[in-house]
């Protein structure tokens, strides 16, 4: 389990390294090792909850893991899309300034935070060329902001997790040895 959070982890802060215009060959390694990761950690976990259980038990045991698995994917993904849309909400109109639209312009833009939050540049065929580029550009980094930001905690929680982990495999060991 440590192993595997350990490397969610170091796939996490891979994804720091990205930009709007990362490659493929950028972004398959960390999604590679996420997956890893994950796997890991939750074949161990399956064994720690279900192989401790009493054998009358592990129907439940099972089921309670599989409860858990899916409320703790639902609370992180909100959390994590929470924390998505703080950062998109205040680097926005900043990001859209750097990249060349005028600041009143800029402005009118903050409606479109939810929208950028989830990847999308808010711009129509009637903008002139220039701005729309202008606005394309400022919505990926603001939006690759908001990336940074959940992969910075995400990452964060799994070497807590497995700092965790690790403490909990060593007592249960120094346990079992007395």
């Amino acid at each position: 389990m440590p192993l595997g959070m350990t490397l969610q982890a170091a796939a996490c802060f891979g994804l720091l390294t990205w930009s709007t215009d990362s490659s493929y060959a950028t972004m398959w390694p960390p999604f590679v090792a996420l997956g890893l990761g994950v796997g890991m950690v939750l074949a161990a976990s399956s064994d720690a909850i279900v192989g401790n259980a009493p054998v009358r038990d592990g129907g439940v045991a099972g089921g309670l893991q599989a409860t858990t698995l899916q409320i703790g994917g639902a609370l992180g993904t909100s959390v994590l899309v929470s924390v998505i849309s703080a950062r998109v909400g205040s680097t926005l109109g900043g990001e859209l300034t750097r990249a060349g639209v005028p600041a009143a312009a800029a402005a009118g833009f903050g409606e479109a935070e939810d929208t950028v939050a989830m990847g999308v540049a808010p711009v129509s065929g009637t903008m002139p060329e220039q701005l729309r580029a202008a606005v394309v550009e400022g919505s990926g980094q603001a939006f690759m902001n908001g990336l940074h930001a959940a992969s910075l905690v995400t990452g964060l929680l799994c070497l807590v997790g497995a700092v965790v982990a690790a403490a909990g495999l060593g007592s249960r060991s120094s346990a079992s040895a007395h």
